[in-house]
């Protein structure tokens, strides 16, 4: 049975299951014990609702109420996976940019939602040749927008728009992005629904000019000349509320079995840390560096132990061996793939909804990853790489 309209939708669900139990228009309901008449007599306490766009098609018997965010509303979902919202925005989008001149990509919040908005301007490009493709973005990613090998057009802040008319204009609207499925589809697939496709793939890298990388690192004063090899690089202070930092404690000991086991150099991002014996062989770049030269000195690392941050995402596009440990959010999530081997996953118990929804008074998940199982990964890269 199939029902929609052009006004919006009110899917009433079981809340133990998230079956679709009956749905109506907007202005039918008025009072909760409403719901229970429209639903053939369930009481009003088991059932729940949730409001989709006009057009949306609803298959009662098929389509189910889905959490994919702690603390949002559900999300209706078909039995092909995808939300049922995010079919409607598709064709809507597939006709606005039929008539656009080009596409501006809007990533408003931090470093790493720039590269991966970066990442999703590199597959919109692919998507749609022959139509400009338009970054936008603070003025401190534009010397990493112009070290892309990638290219497309800069634009900067879109502002009121007005000097981008005709364009058609897509930002992150990340409380509506969580895709279930993971796997294939990670943040830049999830702009995709926004530019008229169910999937949006785009690779990004880093270019150096000769000697352009040394030349910041003598700024930075961290010189090969100063620097041991190997180089461990760690992350572990998040500034985000959808993720959680690592313990500083584990992260030092970390530190010190590196250079007991393997000399070389330590790196700190973001912190200000002291191993205990070795403060000569550790260095702390401190927040507020500019993201180019951070880019340039964790290119210099043999392995990044990183949280799901801007320094991640860095690192990847550069090609650093890195080992991400992961609370809140997944691969699937961020980065549109399934858990690699340098993959540890904190447990918390939290069903992976977002930390910005967290109520525990620890991050648990990120208490549980423990100083051994970073270690063991660290190991295993060095073994491979015979570093």
């Amino acid at each position: 049975m199939s029902e929609s309209g052009g006004r919006k939708i009110i899917v009433i669900y079981e809340k133990s299951s998230g079956k679709v139990k009956g749905v109506k228009m907007t202005g039918d309901i008025h009072r909760r014990r409403e719901l229970s008449e429209a639903c053939g007599g369930i009481p009003h306490g088991e059932l729940g609702f949730t409001r989709e766009p006009r057009g949306v098609e609803i298959d009662i018997e098929n389509d189910t109420c889905k959490c994919v965010i702690k603390g949002e509303p559900l999300m209706l979902f078909g039995k092909d996976g995808l939300a049922k919202f995010q079919k409607v925005v598709i064709k809507e989008a597939r006709e606005e940019i039929k008539k656009s001149e080009g596409i501006f990509i809007d990533p408003r919040s931090g470093l790493g939602d720039w590269i991966l908005g970066a990442e999703c301007a590199a597959g919109a490009r692919e998507l749609y040749q022959g139509k400009r493709v338009i970054i936008g973005g603070a003025a401190k990613y534009k010397e990493l927008y112009d070290h892309l090998e990638a290219k497309f057009e800069w634009g900067g802040a879109w502002g009121d728009g007005a000097k981008f008319k005709g364009i058609y204009y897509v930002d992150q609207r990340v409380g509506y992005q969580f895709d279930p499925r993971g796997g294939n589809f990670g943040h830049v697939a999830k702009y995709g629904v926004y530019l008229g496709a169910e999937e949006l793939k785009g690779r990004i890298k880093l270019i150096w000019g000769y000697g352009e990388r040394e030349e910041y690192l003598k700024e930075i004063g961290t010189t090969e000349r100063v620097m041991n090899r190997p180089i461990l690089g760690i992350h572990i202070k998040s500034a985000s509320s959808h993720t959680r930092s690592w313990n500083k404690k584990s992260a030092n000991e970390v530190a010190e079995k590196w250079l007991s086991e393997y000399g070389g150099s330590v790196i700190f991002f973001a912190e200000k840390n002291k191993g205990e014996g070795y403060p000569e062989r550790i260095w702390n770049i401190e927040p507020g560096i500019r993201e180019i030269k951070l880019a340039a000195i964790i290119r210099e690392c043999n392995i990044l132990v990183c949280i799901d941050s801007g320094p991640l995402h860095l690192g990847r596009i550069q090609g650093v061996k890195e080992i991400c440990l992961w609370g809140g959010t997944r691969p699937g999530i961020v980065l549109g793939r399934d858990i690699g081997e340098n993959d540890i996953i904190g447990e918390g118990g939290c069903g992976y909804k977002g930390c910005h929804s967290c109520d525990k008074p620890k991050a648990l998940c990120m208490e549980a990853i423990k100083v051994t199982d970073v270690w063991e990964k660290i190991k295993g890269v060095m073994y491979a790489e015979r570093i």
